[in-house]
């Protein structure tokens, strides 16, 4: 192509999703004659309404005081005779969504043991309002009171040296003395001698004042760590002792942690 191109303004040439320029029209016919574009190749200066094949160029360029946005890449402005390749857009999403699901499990995994060390000090400390919502009170009467009636009528049912009419007289009436004694010692004074202690408390009111724990007691806490601990289900959770003594089960209810369940010591 001999055609004559004149002018001083800034050309910017569109090739292989490369922007690249400033150019004069002088360059630009000297590019084309040295083939490193062609005619088809997309311009645009100052004053144009959209990028054109070069070829278009030859022609007077329309006037506009705005821009057109860069085809299919991203508008930048680059150092002549520098192709500059545009990057890919990249999605931290998938980062962002893996960490978040690692801290919801780091919590769900640490939220058992942070319940259990709370339910630690609140007895330490005497603090009825921390034990009633670490504690679920009414599931561990319950499930005590369950434990207790089993065991009872087993030893019954295998003592073969007891009277038939005193069995008769415990079968009746003994699940009703049970009801009754657990309700006594399940309370919150009750359940900090039954952990501290391994053994059952002396039978309690829900209205006495909670025992806090003396310092020479509170030495005596290594025995009750715990040499296993995990998760039973999705939301239930035990400490079981290094003595094997008690097993603590924990549950999860209103998206806390709270102890439900003590596997009692077998006579």
């Amino acid at each position: 192509m001999n055609t004559s191109l004149t002018g001083k303004r800034a050309y910017y040439l569109h090739k292989g999703g490369y922007e690249s320029g400033p150019f004069s029209l002088a360059k630009l016919q000297e590019m084309l004659d040295q083939k490193t574009i062609f005619e088809k190749d997309l311009v645009w200066c100052e004053g144009m309404p959209e990028w054109r094949p070069f070829i278009d160029i030859i022609s007077q360029c329309q006037t506009t005081s705005l821009r057109p946005k860069t085809p299919k890449s991203r508008e930048h402005h680059y150092p002549p005779t520098h192709d500059v390749l545009i990057s890919p857009k990249v999605s931290y999403k998938p980062a962002i969504l893996l960490g978040i699901i690692i801290l919801i499990f780091a919590f769900y995994t640490a939220s058992p043991f942070l319940a259990y060390d709370d339910l630690m000090r609140a007895m330490e400390s005497g603090d009825a309002g921390a034990l009633q919502e670490r504690i679920d009170f009414p599931e561990l009467r319950q499930s005590m009171k369950e434990e207790i009636r089993t065991n009872y009528m087993k030893r019954l049912t295998e003592d073969g040296q007891s009277n038939v009419l005193v069995k008769g007289v415990a079968l009746v009436f003994g699940p009703a003395l049970i009801d009754g004694l657990v309700d006594s010692i399940v309370t919150p004074s009750g359940m900090s001698d039954l952990i501290w202690n391994a053994k059952f408390p002396s039978p309690q009111k829900d209205g006495e004042p909670i025992k806090t724990m003396e310092p020479s007691q509170k030495s005596e806490r290594k025995r009750f760590n715990f040499s296993y601990a995990w998760f039973s289900g999705p939301t239930s959770f035990k400490f079981v002792s290094k003595n094997k003594e008690l097993v603590l089960r924990f549950h999860l209810k209103d998206f806390k942690w709270k102890l439900y369940n003590i596997e009692l010591p077998r006579a």
